[in-house]
Order: C-alpha cells, then sequence, then structure tokens
C-alpha cells in the first residue's frame, strides 16, 4: 500500500518494536513494518487522513482497524519533500501516546568553512486518549464495539514546525471484553489498533531565487528603503494614535478596547473563536467555564446584586478569562497575531 505517484505525499509507517539510532531516525527491531499513504483532505488544504473518520452519529465509523502487535509505534513521515507539522487527531486502542520530532539542524565549522546538517529526535509531549463511546448502530457492523477505543490529539506548542518525521509510541492499551460470554472480565489486549489518523501538516516547497541583475539590485535597494521609511512613518503615526485614543478612552490601553467587541455573546468573530478553544483546548482539558455576568451574580447569594454593582477588580478578572479563552482559540487555528494582542488584553 506504498505510495506509486511520484508526486511528495505524506505517510505513516506501522511497525512493532523500536530501535533509535543516533542520527534520530527509528527502525522496527522486527520485520513487521507496514506503510500506508495519506490523503489529502477534499476540502482543507492542511489536512491529511489515513483512514475515515465517523462525522455524524448516525454514519457508520471506518471499517477498517489497522492493527501491529504491540509494542507498537506509527511513524508519519514524507517520501521526498520536507513538511511542517501543526497537529494530529487519532482514534485507537491506546490511553495514552508519546509524541517524539525529528528536526534537521545546520551546524557550521570556523575552521573548515563547511556546514553539516544533522537530524535529532526530541520527545515532545505525551497526550492522553478520551474515551470513544461506540454508537448502537455500529456495534453489529465492525468490531469497533469489541475493543475500547480512545481519541488523542495534539497541537503542536509555537505553531507549525518544520520536521523529518513524527513518531508516536503507543502505551497502556484498552482491555478486550472476555472471549468466554459467561465471563464479564475484560482480558489485556496484546495488539494496538488504530482506527484513524487526521494529520495536520503543509508540504514545504523550495525553489532556487534566479541571481538579480545589477539594476534590479538597485531597485530593490530602493524598494527596500522606501518601505522601510514607510514603516517607520506608520509606527509613528500609530504611536501617536494610541496615545491619543488612550486618553480618550480613560486610560484603558488599546489592545483591550479594540478587541472588547468580541466578549459579546452575539459577536459572531469572538464567537468563532470560542468554538475553536472549545474544540481544543476545552475538549481535553475540561476547563471549568467563565461565568456571564449574570452567574457570578447569582453565585455572591447577595440579594438585589446586578452586574452594574460587580466591583471593578472582579469585573477585570472575569474580562481577563474570557479574553484568555478567545486568545487561546485563535493561537490554536493558527491566528498568532491576533492571538497575541488577546493575550495583552490579558
Amino acid at each position: 500500500m506504498t505510495s506509486s505517484s511520484s508526486s511528495p505525499s505524506l505517510q505513516c509507517r506501522l511497525q512493532c518494536g523500536d530501535t533509535n539510532h543516533d542520527d534520530g531516525t527509528s527502525s522496527s527491531s522486527s520485520s513487521s513494518a507496514v506503510v500506508y499513504d495519506f490523503r489529502p483532505d477534499a476540502h482543507k488544504k492542511s489536512a491529511f487522513w489515513l483512514g475515515q473518520q465517523q462525522h455524524k452519529a448516525d454514519d457508520p465509523p471506518s471499517q477498517q482497524l489497522y492493527s501491529m502487535a504491540h509494542p507498537a509505534q506509527a511513524v508519519l513521515f514524507s517520501d521526498s519533500a520536507p513538511w511542517a507539522v501543526g497537529g494530529f487527531q487519532l482514534v485507537s486502542n491506546a490511553r495514552s501516546v508519546k509524541v517524539y520530532l525529528t528536526t534537521t539542524t545546520t551546524t557550521s565549522s570556523a575552521t573548515t568553512s563547511t556546514t553539516q546538517k544533522m537530524t535529532k529526535e526530541d520527545y515532545l509531549t505525551t497526550v492522553k486518549g478520551l474515551p470513544v463511546v461506540a454508537t448502537s448502530s455500529s456495534s453489529s457492523r465492525n468490531d469497533t464495539a469489541s475493543i475500547q477505543l480512545f481519541k488523542a490529539m495534539c497541537v503542536i506548542p509555537g505553531g507549525v514546525r518544520p520536521v523529518v518525521q513524527v513518531r508516536l509510541e503507543f502505551e497502556q492499551l484498552g482491555l478486550a471484553p472476555s472471549s468466554n460470554k459467561n465471563n464479564n472480565e475484560e482480558t489485556p489486549t496484546t495488539l494496538m489498533k488504530l482506527q484513524w489518523i487526521k494529520l495536520t501538516a503543509r508540504m514545504v516547497t523550495q525553489t532556487k531565487p534566479q541571481p538579480p541583475q545589477p539594476q534590479q539590485q538597485q531597485q530593490q535597494q530602493q524598494q527596500q528603503m522606501m518601505q522601510a521609511m514607510q514603516m517607520v512613518q506608520q509606527q509613528q503615526q500609530q504611536q501617536q494614535g494610541g496615545q491619543q485614543q488612550q486618553q480618550q478612552s480613560g486610560g484603558i490601553p488599546t489592545t483591550i478596547t479594540n478587541h472588547t467587541h468580541l466578549l459579546e455573546p452575539t459577536d459572531p468573530e469572538g464567537g468563532r473563536l470560542h468554538a475553536y478553544y472549545k474544540l481544543s483546548i476545552d475538549e481535553l482539558f475540561r476547563l471549568p467555564p467563565t461565568p456571564t455576568d449574570e452567574e457570578y451574580c447569582s453565585r455572591l447569594n447577595t440579594p438585589g446584586m446586578t452586574p452594574q454593582m460587580i466591583p471593578g477588580s472582579q469585573l477585570a478578572a472575569l474580562s481577563a478569562s474570557r479574553f484568555a479563552e478567545i486568545a487561546l482559540g485563535a493561537l490554536v487555528h493558527g491566528e498568532v497575531s491576533l492571538g497575541m494582542e488577546l493575550c495583552n488584553a490579558v
């Protein structure tokens, strides 16, 4: 099931056991290894699939389960082109998944004036899986109901990161029901079963720029100087405008006044960022939700308490918590500049 086309693609190698080399690569300790191709998502350029996700409750889940003897691992790599990873989601019978990233570093020698590229594998994190509830319609159509599946999700800290490969180690496999119908006990399973992987990544295209001509170099230098002068003027105008706006807003920083509308429940942009937060960070960690002003007044157990009577320091704490939620949503979706502005508002 390896790729037969000449275009670059992402692949997954499922293998039993683990042997790490000094250069950061890994290989199987036995001959049990199978390579599968990721397929691009039909709607998102940065999404790649292995297997099939159950999109709706009445849709049948993937009929195919990728199996491998435990201890098992999955190595995600590209067959030719360099690539960068932003995160992944997967469903398997592993309760936890260890994540390792292999990156390339360039070292230069001052004595020989040469550069050398080296690959190194680093441990990133361990993600815990959440139990997947099997639907009654799928219990009779495949063998997913006979095992306990867990959904694990990982977002690469700091955004998309160029890598050589991503290695996933599956640990703490779930228990399988006993084959004896009269015995309700569960027995440990020796097979790792993978239902699907959704990988957020992009292929890095490398093009060699042609050397510019002398006239083009002069034009580029002039354009760079003009752009630098325009940036300096814009920064000065922004500083002056920010000072005037801060004076008009009673000393409140512009990072707060410019984004206060995102905290309104009816604001579509704020609702979108909050949805990203709920689907990623809150789905994993189940953080306590930030109460509304009315809910906060009711928790104080003060008769006649209204949102207008909440002290300023407590209102500031509630707003900071709401800004933090939508800031995390912006960072998860890749809107780094907006996320940093919202972090400053916190």
